[in-house]
């Protein structure tokens, strides 16, 4: 029900469910994992505007999580907020895309129209590769966006 009101995309919203459900066990499993997604920027307005936009979603979570590992409505909507902003594609070498994985560390890279390093994948594992040379101490930049698309897509 909690994903019916969102045009009956059902198949979307329960593998959103799903990754939600696993980053939720994976902090109460090891204090390290709620440490790095604190670190990630929740984007404008923080946790409580994550909890008006998101708070549904963080109900739905919640209903399905054991009550032990649940978390407060603000606190889990400031979560998914977080995974959304910085989660990536990753996608296979023939470009296919596989799912969606948050890696903290990696979304510390900014991003450049022009980038000196691309990210790529060996199963699960994220790599970052330089592309042009990049002088002693200067910044790693990746693209957020597919750099080959339309500019009008790009900038959605």
């Amino acid at each position: 029900k909690a994903w019916a009101a969102q045009g009956g995309q059902a198949v979307r919203s329960t593998r959103g469910l799903r990754m939600f459900m696993r980053l939720v066990y994976a902090m109460k499993r090891d204090a390290k994992n709620a440490i790095l997604a604190d670190a990630l920027e929740c984007g404008p307005g923080g946790d409580e505007a994550a909890e008006e936009k998101l708070g549904p979603m963080a109900d739905a979570v919640n209903r399905f999580v054991r009550d032990g590992a649940k978390m407060g409505r603000r606190a889990l909507s400031g979560l998914i907020a977080r995974s959304q902003r910085n989660a990536h594609g990753v996608v296979n070498l023939e470009g296919q895309h596989l799912g969606h994985g948050l890696y903290p560390i990696a979304s510390f890279f900014n991003h450049s129209c022009a980038p000196n390093c691309v990210v790529s994948f060996r199963g699960a594992a994220l790599r970052v590769h330089c592309v042009s040379p990049v002088e002693e101490g200067g910044e790693l930049t990746i693209a957020y966006v597919e750099l080959y698309a339309p500019r009008a897509w790009r900038r959605q």
